[in-house]
C-alpha cells in the first residue's frame, strides 16, 4: 500500500497534478497567453504559446522585429477556468 501512494505522488509530480500544479516546473510548461505593452501603453495579444520562456521570446521578437524599445510585456498563464490564472515575466 505505502509503495502505491509514493507512486501517486510521483506520478502527481511528474504529469504537474494538484497540488504539484504551482511549482515552477508546471508554471513553466504551462500554456501562455501573450499580452505585449508598446510604450504608450497601449496592449496588444500576440498569441497562446506553450512555455513561459516562449512567452517571453514572442514579446522580444515582436518588439525587435518592429524597432519597439522600452516596451514590456505579461504572460497569463491559462488554465481550464481562466485565460489569467497567474501573471508572469
Amino acid at each position: 500500500m505505502p509503495v502505491l501512494f509514493i507512486a501517486l505522488l510521483v506520478a502527481a509530480y511528474f504529469f504537474s497534478w494538484w497540488p504539484f500544479d504551482d511549482t515552477e516546473r508546471a508554471i513553466n510548461n504551462s500554456d501562455f497567453n501573450v499580452y505585449f505593452y508598446y510604450p504608450n501603453e497601449k496592449e496588444k495579444f500576440l498569441g497562446q504559446v506553450n512555455g513561459l520562456p516562449a512567452c517571453g521570446s514572442t514579446a522580444s521578437n515582436h518588439a525587435s522585429s518592429n524597432n519597439i524599445s522600452n516596451w514590456s510585456y505579461i504572460c497569463c498563464r491559462i488554465d481550464g477556468e481562466s485565460s489569467c490564472k497567474s501573471k508572469h515575466r
